[in-house]
């Protein structure tokens, strides 16, 4: 299936749909998510090639609960699939994006993916943005909260001021906007790596009085800020200088 669309290749998408067997079926989405281990482009005609012609999963009227559901390796809950899921999301590819999520809610009208773990610590905003305002993830969802949780703490090393404010903008509660706070390991890396905009957003909020305060007073946290801001300082003094990391840290703990 690489060879389908490239130039010079005498492979079609009817040489596929010609050649396709129920023994090719069995192993077919452990072989397609194979494709998505590289960064090459799998773009969506080859994805709907894949979906529609080997696998039995678009004809399929069914809910993946029922008893008649496809096998393990072919179900929407298998790892081959969130293998594939997972590559499409972190190339930004939003209508593949859409297309599947589509096909899995036509086998289940719950259809989420909860069970991608860790794996979103490259997506970028645009896709982050997409993805909740769809409704194919949540923030209220238990599974995903590790997934974000983790997303946020690579984005403060990273210095992904985008992505930290996109996932605190659609906390609606203190309570929820507590789980998304960074680890005090995250703060310190981002103190490593002098994020001083990160930290700031994060100790000071918006530099304006009628803005919102810091993200530590939004969630209402019960962390020690002060401890926080000590040890932030004193990477930044001992490891690293950052002059505006540590004005920040003494003017925050002078008031």
């Amino acid at each position: 299936m690489r060879l389908v669309g490239k130039p010079n290749s005498i492979v079609t998408e009817q040489t596929i749909i010609e050649y396709v067997t129920d023994d090719i079926k069995k192993d077919s989405m452990s072989n397609f998510s194979k494709l998505f281990d590289s960064r090459d482009t799998v773009p969506l005609p080859l994805i709907m090639l894949f979906f529609t012609h080997l696998t039995d999963l678009v004809n399929m009227g069914m809910d993946i609960h029922n008893d008649q559901s496809p096998s393990s390796s072919l179900s929407w809950d298998s790892e081959h699939f969130h293998s594939i899921i997972i590559g499409i999301i972190l190339r930004g590819d939003l209508e593949s994006i859409d297309y599947i999520f589509q096909l899995g809610l036509k086998h289940n009208k719950n259809y989420r993916i909860n069970d991608i773990k860790n794996q979103l610590d490259d997506c970028d905003a645009p896709t982050l943005s997409h993805l909740l305002d769809k409704g194919y993830i949540s923030l209220d969802d238990y599974e995903i909260t590790y997934t974000l949780t983790s997303l946020i703490n690579s984005a403060f090393r990273e210095g992904r001021l985008e992505i930290i404010k996109l996932i605190h903008s659609r906390c609606t509660t203190p309570s929820q906007l507590s789980k998304y706070l960074p680890s005090s390991s995250a703060i310190y890396e981002a103190s490593h790596n002098n994020n001083h905009k990160i930290l700031s957003y994060l100790f000071e909020g918006v530099d304006d009085p009628m803005g919102p305060p810091s993200v530590f007073k939004r969630a209402y946290s019960k962390r020690n800020t002060t401890t926080l801001l000590k040890a932030v300082r004193h990477h930044s003094i001992v490891e690293y200088g950052n002059l505006k990391i540590i004005d920040m840290c003494n003017r925050l703990l002078i008031d």
